[in-house]
């Protein structure tokens, strides 16, 4: 991961604060970027931001081409999830289906 200085300011006080109070647990970076910017509620909220964010990157790009370009990323952020938080099921049966399609 690349940071800015104010990034890194961020990430070294919260480490700090973490180490004063738990000495011998691992610091959670992902959990130190939640507590800036805090996940959506829902993931509609989660897919309305990307879209957004990307049609802002790729003004010419319009509805089903947007769609298209976002099904990819999506799909992929689905099966990340799916993966860290261990939701039940098999990842590597629908990973596989999804790569057949294209």
């Amino acid at each position: 991961m690349l940071f800015s200085s104010q990034e890194m300011q961020q990430y070294l006080r919260a480490s700090f604060e973490h180490f004063c109070t738990y000495p011998n647990s691992p610091f959670n970076f992902l959990k130190a970027a939640t507590r800036k910017n805090p996940v959506a509620k829902t993931f509609e909220d989660h897919i309305i931001e990307a879209a957004n964010l990307f049609v802002e990157k790729e003004p010419q790009l319009e509805g089903e081409k947007v769609a298209l370009e976002l099904s990819r990323i999506l799909a992929s952020s689905i099966l990340l999830h799916a993966t860290r938080t261990r939701l039940p099921g098999r990842c590597e049966f629908q990973l596989c289906r999804i790569c057949a399609c294209y």
